[in-house]
């Protein structure tokens, strides 16, 4: 009788520990998710626009164009554009 209680008793136990790791897992995903996508579309901002900023140095090089509208721009610090979060 006290084997059987005892075998239960770990069964229960180890039940309790795998819902309360499903469980935790469940919350980390939450309080990361948004942070993570919100640093994800600012990096793919970031990357976009060094991709136009490379098209417009290039002023239509290779395109025919003699020098284009990039010529003689100075290069600055690029600022950072910050999405809402949603």
């Amino acid at each position: 009788m006290n084997r059987d209680f005892l075998k239960e008793a770990i069964a229960d136990a180890k039940a309790v520990k795998e819902s309360a790791i499903a469980n935790a897992k469940v919350a980390l995903e939450e309080a990361f998710t948004p942070q993570l996508k919100s640093m994800l579309a600012a990096k793919l901002d970031e990357m976009e626009t060094s991709d136009e900023d490379d098209v417009q140095e290039m002023g239509g090089a290779g395109y025919g164009g003699g020098g284009g509208e990039g010529g003689g721009k100075k290069k600055g610090k690029k600022k950072k554009r910050r999405r809402k979060r949603r």
